[in-house]
């Protein structure tokens, strides 16, 4: 992922204006702040990262705290939702992420798969191809799990 990629793709997160310091650390605000009852939740408007992807994390955890201090009304749940798909796809490129549902079409948990196939020395190393979770930090967590396994194996890379 490029450094500047988060600002270059800004339309995807329109809420938030990111920026680097001069030096070198990652900043976003958020254009409007959060409400009351948010706030008092622990939502921060301004978040910082040693890099793009801490920012991105930072920028998730805040809207899911204010997500769960006044959840939206049916019809802005849609837009939250596709707005988590594409910050957690864009915080791991390297997974097809999606919202799971039940055979009534309640949402039922997240599902992250991977787009490259592992080997089986990676599995041996405790890399998965599949993450399921309750919720979008859950799923958060175990990505970020897995990207921590894949660091330590060089599953990224491709290096041997």
């Amino acid at each position: 992922m490029a450094l500047d990629s988060l600002v270059e793709r800004r339309h995807d997160l329109p809420e938030w204006r990111a920026f680097r310091s001069s030096a070198g650390r990652w900043w976003a605000t958020r254009e409007q702040p959060y409400g009351e009852a948010a706030e008092k939740a622990g939502a921060w408007r301004t978040v910082d990262g040693d890099d793009e992807l801490a920012l991105a994390r930072a920028i998730a955890e805040q809207e899911s705290i204010a997500y769960l201090a006044c959840p939206p009304v049916p019809e802005q749940l849609a837009v939250l939702v596709e707005r988590q798909l594409v910050v957690l796809g864009q915080m791991y490129p390297a997974w097809r992420i999606e919202r799971l549902t039940d055979a009534y079409g309640v949402p039922a948990g997240w599902r992250g798969t991977r787009d490259i196939p592992l080997t089986p020395a990676e599995s041996a190393a405790g890399l998965v191809p599949v993450v399921e979770a309750v919720d979008a930090p859950a799923l958060l967590m175990w990505l970020s799990a897995q990207d921590e396994i894949a660091h330590q194996t060089r599953y990224a890379t491709g290096e041997p």
